[in-house]
């Protein structure tokens, strides 16, 4: 009987050890949680563009957002149109305007036929801090 108690009181304080320690005792639902184990998460909403020079008439256009890891880095093809029919049009370059994000790898400049389109390659470096809403790139 005595052997039961000891194995019982030792699995007690392995556990409560376990808890404090975070292992068992992160609960909390939300982004870094006390307790450890909690993750950073970007939830971007949506992607909006501005334009300075309205390059491809692509000022005030909206794309779909996506959600990652924080810190990390995702990689977005937009396809952009050119509604033109008689001109062509380039994109020379995208940059983020949202703080904490930033672009590298945009396969710029392109050039957009009239009446074509054309996808934009690009790698979005996150913020490692945790973000939801929208960002916002400009596209010249």
């Amino acid at each position: 009987m005595a052997a039961i108690v000891i194995v019982v009181v030792i699995v007690i304080v392995i556990i409560a050890a376990l808890w404090f320690l975070g292992d068992l005792g992160n609960s909390g639902s939300g982004n870094n949680s006390p307790g450890g184990g909690g993750s950073v998460v970007v939830d971007v909403t949506a992607i909006n563009i501005v334009s300075s020079d309205n390059a491809c008439h692509l000022n005030g256009n909206t794309f779909s957002g996506y959600t990652t890891a924080g810190g990390g880095s995702e990689q977005d093809t937009l396809t952009i149109p050119n509604n033109n029919l008689l001109l062509s049009c380039t994109v020379t370059s995208v940059s983020a305007t949202t703080s904490g994000f930033s672009i590298s790898g945009a396969n710029t400049p392109i050039t957009i036929p009239a009446g074509g389109s054309e996808a934009i390659s690009f790698a979005i470096g996150s913020p490692s801090t945790a973000y939801t809403g929208v960002l916002t790139l400009n596209i010249e």
